[in-house]
């Protein structure tokens, strides 16, 4: 039987889980800011305050976009310590 393909941390994770990962990153930070910018959008319209929801909508989605990377940054460096104690073992 072919053993599983070596990931370039070393770890043995298979690549294409990393991939998608980050992947799921960027969707999750892409599609936060448009539905934000789609809600405030459609609160301008129903309120009649033109950009003010837009704006305010716009910079929660922002700060919620930003806590989704920091999220992520802090999984990665979980995965680069993991990584670290793996290869004192060695």
């Amino acid at each position: 039987m072919a053993d599983k393909p070596e990931a370039p941390n070393g770890n043995g994770d298979n690549p294409w889980v990393a991939f998608a990962r980050y992947a799921g990153l960027g969707l999750e930070v892409a599609v936060t800011v448009v539905i934000s910018i789609y809600v405030g959008y459609r609160l301008d319209a129903w309120t009649g305050k033109s950009p003010l929801f837009l704006i305010v909508c716009l910079v929660l989605g922002f700060v919620v976009a930003i806590n989704i990377l920091l999220k992520y940054s802090r999984m990665a460096g979980q995965d680069m310590k993991g990584d670290d104690r793996d290869e004192t073992e060695k």
